[in-house]
C-alpha cells in the first residue's frame, strides 16, 4: 500500500501475532493516514482471506469485544476514482472518545455492505465446503473530534483521494 496518496501520509499499525491469529490470515493492512488539514487521522484496516467464509468478519464483532458501544448503524456509499463503494457506516463510543467506522466486503468481485443476502450466502456456503473463494474485509474509522459531519466529511474526502488506490489489488 502506498504510504502516500494524494495529501495523504501514512503509517504502518502492525497487528500482534494474536490479531493475526483471530483474523485467521496474515494477509492484513493496517495505516493511519492523516493530511495537514485535519484534526484527526483515517485509519484503514484491509483483510484478505483465501476463503471468504474463514476470514471475513463484520467489524462490529471487533468493536464489541474491545467495549466499544454502537451508537446506530445504516447504509451508506463512499465514493473512489474506480466507483462507488457500499458500506455500513457506524457510530460507536468507547468512554468518552467516538469514532465513525465505515465497513464493506469484497467477494466475487463485488463490495457488500453486510452479510446478508441470497448471494452472499450462498458463497459463504459454498466456501465452507469448497474452501471457497478469496474474500476481503474493508474498514474505515475516523475519531470524531470536531462533529460527526465533520467525521464523515473526513472519511468522504479519503475514500474520494485515496481509497481506490489502496483497493486496487483487491481480487
Amino acid at each position: 500500500a502506498p504510504a502516500r496518496v494524494g495529501a495523504w501520509s501514512s503509517r504502518p499499525l502492525p497487528l500482534s501475532a494474536s490479531e493475526l491469529r483471530i483474523l485467521g490470515t496474515e494477509d492484513v493492512l493496517r495505516r493511519r493516514y492523516r493530511r495537514p488539514a485535519d484534526p484527526a487521522p483515517v485509519e484503514v484496516l484491509l483483510v484478505h482471506s483465501a476463503s471468504a467464509a474463514r476470514g471475513l468478519h463484520p467489524p462490529d464483532v471487533c468493536y464489541s469485544l474491545q467495549g466499544f458501544v454502537e451508537r446506530w448503524r445504516r447504509p451508506a456509499t463512499l465514493r473512489t476514482r474506480a466507483g462507488p463503494v457500499p458500506v455500513t457506516l457506524a457510530r460507536v463510543r468507547l468512554g468518552g472518545a467516538e469514532h465513525l467506522v465505515a465497513s464493506s466486503f469484497r467477494v466475487g468481485g463485488a463490495y457488500r455492505r453486510t452479510f446478508e443476502g441470497a448471494r452472499w450466502v450462498r458463497l459463504l456456503r459454498r466456501g465452507l465446503l469448497l474452501g471457497g473463494e478469496p474474500g476481503s474485509t474493508v474498514r474505515l474509522s475516523t475519531p470524531i473530534v470536531a462533529g460527526e459531519a465533520a467525521a464523515l466529511a473526513r472519511l468522504e474526502a479519503f475514500s474520494a483521494e485515496a481509497l481506490a488506490d489502496l483497493l486496487a489489488p483487491l481480487p
